[in-house]
């Protein structure tokens, strides 16, 4: 009997046992999804890894990517779901147990929130207070002597109440994308000596094969290649590291004020909104937009905080693409026991089952695990997320303002300017970079390669290159061009590194 566990300082919990004799095969992913387990079944049996490498390795399946996970990336610039870019393999879905005997294989969700629990009122204080205990104790459990520091009130929760003697920050010759002279001055005024990792647009894109290995699957992430780099800085000097992960999602970091504003309109009847759309929704495109989103159709609703390619749009890309039941069974599968919450309780829940588990968790502990540092992340202490699953979204908001109850409960140790400060959300100038003429040639020359051909029509992808050199403040165009470039990136690098193995 063999047993391999991963688990944190703040009690997140995976593993995997197989008993060699049998056959059988155990695994359980902790909730919400800090470390990954996938699988795959095959006649010889069932074999289960902490990376996908090893389970392909183990098993022996054909390497052949996914034609659908492509189409889903597209949408969401991540993978949500039990897909991964291999046929074949699968993802363990957080808070769930597998288990494989005498061949058959049963999988059983043991843990997820409790989508019923949030009260219509709360008491403020009390629940201010309850947030700035679990936050604490979570801090208390986790031990690490330096921490990535941004401007923004989650890091800065962490460095000052971890007592951190060094703190990590980006830093770009771009100023307007740049945090670090914030992050350096609050630094300084608790005693913590401040690292900056100034990034050039050439640092970036020559990191990107390597972290598209590292994560398995295509950077669809703009950030990925940023924080890879400066968890290889940290880890010169460190083994462990605090970072802000969770936070967002769980107090509600995303200002999504046009959704929120017309929760009115939803108290119309399902049956009259279903109709709407038809009767009005070719008036105008916006007004299409909202229709559906409030039509009651998951399908037609909120699809995460990123994004890009409609069906319509894949359609036209893609060669091969058939996915329009396997992005309605997934959005379905997402707002499972949710749709009939206020609209804002629907995009909490939808932002922690797809957002955090596809893209905050997998980019932070695949890509700082290759560094050789281990990130610690307290706002993910089982405590914490209870007590913030108890928290209406309502309380969450205060005008322009989101986090506000976890602002509320720790502005008495943070300075005003950062209690208030608004989220910049990890930004890096992408699209800038784009804009210089080097760059934008070496993206057409990747997608005008043989891998690209395979997957994409050439005209459309070349149409889209020139409509952005003529246009390049567009805002999604860069977003749309980035994540094929990085998906060719990734395919190029993984046929590399697997023919070699």
């Amino acid at each position: 009997m063999t047993k391999i566990i991963k688990k944190t300082p703040t009690g997140a919990c995976s593993y995997i046992e197989s008993d060699e004799r049998t056959g059988a095969v155990t695994a359980e992913r902790d909730f919400p999804g800090i470390f990954p387990v996938y699988y795959t079944v095959t006649d010889t049996g069932c074999f289960c890894g902490y990376s996908i490498r090893s389970v392909l390795k183990s098993s022996g399946i054909k390497r052949e990517i996914d034609p659908d996970a492509l189409g889903l990336y597209l949408t969401f610039s991540c993978l949500p779901g039990n897909r991964t870019f291999f046929k074949n393999v699968k993802k363990l879905m957080p808070g769930c147990i597998l288990t494989y005997k005498g061949k058959e294989l049963s999988i059983k969700q043991v843990y997820n929130f409790d989508t019923k629990k949030k009260i219509s009122g709360i008491n403020k204080t009390a629940t201010e207070t309850a947030v700035r205990l679990s936050v604490e104790d979570a801090i208390r459990k986790c031990h690490a002597n330096a921490a990535f520091l941004s401007s923004g009130i989650d890091s800065s929760i962490l460095t000052r109440l971890g007592n951190v003697s060094d703190t990590y920050t980006i830093d770009y010759d771009e100023a307007q994308f740049s945090e670090a002279n914030a992050a350096e001055a609050f630094s300084k005024a608790i005693g913590a000596s401040h690292h900056r990792l100034n990034i050039s647009y050439k640092d970036y894109f020559e990191s990107i094969p390597e972290c598209s290995l590292h994560l398995e699957q295509p950077v669809g992430d703009c950030s990925y290649p940023v924080y890879y780099l400066l968890c290889k800085m940290a880890a010169k000097n460190n083994r462990v590291i605090f970072s802000g992960e969770g936070s967002d999602e769980l107090f509600f970091g995303y200002l999504l004020s046009d959704y929120l504003k017309f929760g009115w309109y939803e108290k119309f009847p399902i049956a009259i909104r279903k109709k709407l759309p038809e009767l009005f929704g070719g008036l105008h495109p916006t007004l299409n937009r909202f229709l559906k989103f409030h039509d009651g159709d998951p399908f037609d609703g909120y699809r995460g905080p990123v994004t890009v390619y409609t069906d319509i749009e894949k359609k036209e890309l893609l060669k091969d693409y058939h996915g329009e039941n396997v992005l309605r069974e997934l959005l379905y599968e997402l707002n499972d026991g949710i749709s009939d919450l206020p609209v804002e309780e629907r995009i909490y829940y939808f932002n922690i089952r797809e957002w955090l588990e596809a893209d905050i968790l997998t980019g932070a502990v695949k890509l700082s695990s290759a560094a050789g540092l281990d990130v610690l992340m307290p706002f993910l202490d089982r405590n914490v997320i209870n007590i913030a699953n108890t928290i209406p979204v309502k309380y969450q908001l205060h005008g322009s303002e989101t986090k506000h109850m976890l602002r509320e409960a720790f502005k008495d140790i943070l300075p005003d300017h950062i209690v208030h400060a608004k989220k910049k959300g990890f930004p890096v100038p992408v699209a800038a970079w784009m804009k210089n003429p080097d760059v934008i040639n070496d993206i057409r020359a990747v997608l005008n390669c043989t891998e690209a051909e395979q997957y994409f029509n050439k005209e459309m992808v070349s149409n889209m290159l020139d409509r952005f050199i003529s246009s390049p403040d567009d805002n999604w165009l860069w977003r749309k061009i980035w994540l094929l470039y990085s998906f060719v990136v990734w395919v190029k690098s993984a046929s590399l590194h697997l023919s070699s193995e």
